[in-house]
């Protein structure tokens, strides 16, 4: 807690922009987690295409969160359309999976850079406390408070640089495991609706 205070409002507002930062990296994880597809769904519906099991199926899946659970629901619900309208429901449902998977993500890049630039600020303010100091006349009071100026100024720049060098490495394994994942959904709808439409 000494250090928050040595830290001074700079240091503080590093550490709100550091819970920020954790709160938009844990909800893109939590979203590649649901958002993940596994190939052997497709076998699932082709094996699953009687009325009977397709409605049984649809009731399974139907409240679940995962990604290929919905784009079964969404295949098996318009099964019987046009191929067309099921693979526009299909891209519907991935483009609007993929705009929640890549939103916030330019709010770490902003994040990255207003660290290191408050940390900055935060040592120009511990900088001009020294320099007041020294224009001060004084014996051991005037050592303090310059040893506490250098602190502040030390204190925010290694806080800014502690939450920028971190995130910079997240965001880029993030957005790589987030492109991964576009490029997979390429073609599931095409896929999915050419499994339904052959059966």
């Amino acid at each position: 807690m000494t250090i928050l205070v040595q830290g001074g409002v700079v240091l503080w507002a590093i550490v709100v922009l550091s819970v920020l930062a954790l709160a938009i990296v844990i909800e893109k994880v939590w979203l590649l987690a649901l958002c993940r597809t596994d190939d052997v769904f497709l076998k699932k519906i082709a094996q699953n295409l009687n009325p009977k099991d397709r409605i049984e199926w649809v009731g399974k899946w139907q409240g679940s969160k995962r990604l290929d659970h919905q784009l079964a629901v969404i295949a098996l619900q318009n099964y019987g359309l046009p191929r067309n309208n099921i693979r526009d429901c299909l891209i519907i449902k991935l483009q609007d999976s993929a705009n929640q998977l890549t939103s916030k993500i330019s709010t770490l890049s902003i994040i990255i850079t207003m660290a290191p630039m408050l940390g900055l600020l935060g040592t120009v303010l511990g900088l001009v406390d020294v320099f007041s100091v020294l224009s001060m006349d004084g014996g051991m009071d005037q050592a303090k408070l310059l040893s506490m100026g250098i602190s502040k100024a030390l204190i925010t720049t290694g806080g800014g640089l502690i939450l920028a060098i971190p995130l910079i490495l997240i965001q880029h394994l993030l957005e790589r495991v987030i492109n991964q994942r576009l490029d997979q959904w390429d073609t599931i709808p095409s896929d999915l609706t050419a499994t339904l439409t052959n059966q």
